[in-house]
Order: structure tokens, then C-alpha cells, then sequence
């Protein structure tokens, strides 16, 4: 079932999004604003000397899944 969902950050503006869940919200919000592509060696190296980090998005476990649609109710 869709919703509709109120997306809003700062610096980012406030979108009106019909999706299944947040996260298709958020992800077609995100694909109109950044480009992503594969980090070239040099891009790494680049960002690295100037203090920036590799950010890792690690697998949810089922209870937080679970736990993610418990608070969409």
C-alpha cells in the first residue's frame, strides 16, 4: 500500500513522495539531488589525506527490520 511521505532536510528542501515505504521516499529524493559512482584510487586517496572517512552501511539484522516496520505502523 502506498503513502504518501513528507520528506524534508535541511539544505535539501521539503519533497511530497507516493512510495511503498520511507526508504523509496528517500531514495528517489536522493537520486534526483546526488550522483553517485565508484570511488576512483585517487578519489580516495584525495579524500582520505583530508580527513574524511569510508563511511560502511552493514547488513540490517531481522530484528531491526522487524523492528523498522513495527514503527511504520
Amino acid at each position: 500500500m502506498s503513502r504518501i511521505y513528507y520528506v524534508s532536510a535541511p539544505d535539501f528542501g521539503k519533497h511530497l513522495v507516493r512510495a511503498n515505504t520511507p526508504h523509496q521516499a528517500i531514495a528517489l529524493v536522493a537520486k534526483e539531488m546526488f550522483h553517485v559512482r565508484v570511488a576512483s584510487q585517487d578519489d580516495i586517496v584525495y579524500e582520505i589525506s583530508h580527513g574524511n572517512k569510508v563511511k560502511e552501511v552493514l547488513n540490517p539484522t531481522p530484528e531491526e527490520l522487524a523492528a523498522v516496520e513495527e514503527n511504520q505502523q
